[in-house]
């Protein structure tokens, strides 16, 4: 009665665009899952106290995009998500492991020292963790989020293995006709201080929606599919990382999960194992994105899902906000039918 008084009084109902119509227009292949975007815009009004947020919904196994949301000061903006560049901080440790696992140049077991919390790596160039850390594997360096670490792998991974991968996912490419691309500096080229920086998050601005895509990689034996909003304009996968290597990855990340010491720990599901990573980054004073992309891993995961949230509230990050989202939105697109 209320939507239909409202519709009455602003316009006709039948020319209020619907989500999918805003993303799909009229086509009729079009992937949005009228269920799952449901889902999606009903944990954004429950987010809405926030400066802004965006939740991204995907299919690994053909890059279709099943869910799109988001809100800025309040109002709909179904694109946004595609549209804002952010940092999304220790997410970008996930790429930096992967393709250090890749390479051979460690293993999950391979130890590396967390200098007490502060490493100096060049006399102007202090990288710092939030926690201090002694000796760590790999695998600790993913659940810690450690800065130290991943700045330490990176060194022996070296800058073009990391510059492929970003490049071979699309990271800075803009995935649909209607979003922006992203911002990542030419490993290649950078600074040694720069290229540790982006290695474990830092100086690195893509959209929340390339990032999802980019993502997917670890929910799809390593394959990356560009993304679609249309079943005609799926396109065929492209093996970024091996099989094997994405596996380890899936393994990994469910580790930051099921960890009781690991940053994604509030994403845990009963009865689920969850794959995913934390990120966290201060736009500005009082200000800070916080985010969580992952999936469940069971036999062949059908969604990647993150979530991005802007906030002022103290102490908010990517663990203690994000995560919990992601774990609402997994529940409702994972339970079984009524």
């Amino acid at each position: 009665m209320r939507l239909g008084f409202c519709c009455l009084l602003v316009m006709s109902c039948a020319s209020v665009p619907t989500p999918r119509q805003v993303l799909c227009g009229d086509a009729p292949d079009c992937t949005i899952d009228p269920a799952v975007q449901q889902i999606v815009e009903q944990e954004l009004d429950r987010l809405a106290a926030h400066r802004r947020s965006v939740i991204v919904v995907i299919d690994p196994s053909t890059g279709s995009l099943l869910g799109l949301g988001g809100r800025d000061l309040g109002k709909s903006s179904p694109w946004l998500a595609g549209k804002l560049a952010v940092d999304p901080g220790s997410i970008m440790k996930s790429f930096t492991i992967a393709a250090a696992l890749e390479s051979g140049v460690v293993d999950e077991t391979t130890e590396v020292a967390g200098e007490g919390g502060r490493w100096r790596r060049e006399p102007d160039d202090l990288i710092t963790d939030h926690v201090a850390h002694g000796i760590m594997s790999v695998e600790d360096v993913l659940v810690y989020s450690s800065n130290i670490g991943t700045a330490k792998v990176a060194v022996r991974l070296g800058p073009e293995p990391l510059a492929e991968l970003y490049s071979a996912v699309g990271l800075a490419s803009a995935p649909l006709r209607q979003m922006r691309p992203g911002v990542v500096p030419d490993l290649r080229t950078a600074a040694p201080a720069i290229a540790a920086r982006v290695a474990y998050g830092a100086e690195v601005e893509p959209t929340p929606l390339q990032l999802a895509s980019s993502f997917s990689i670890f929910a799809a034996q390593g394959r990356h599919r560009p993304l679609s909003v249309t079943l005609a304009g799926q396109r065929p996968a492209t093996q970024v990382i091996t099989e094997a290597t994405a596996a380890r990855m899936q393994r990994l990340l469910a580790q930051t999960v099921a960890r009781d010491d690991g940053t994604g720990a509030p994403a845990r599901l009963p009865g689920q194992t969850i794959a995913g990573k934390t990120g966290t980054w201060q736009l500005q004073e009082g200000v800070s994105w916080a985010n969580f992309v992952g999936f469940p891993v069971e036999t062949s995961p059908r969604f990647v899902v993150l979530v991005g949230i802007e906030t002022t509230s103290p102490g908010s990050g990517g663990g203690t906000l994000a995560a919990p989202s992601f774990a609402r939105v997994v529940s409702l697109l994972t339970a079984p039918p009524p």
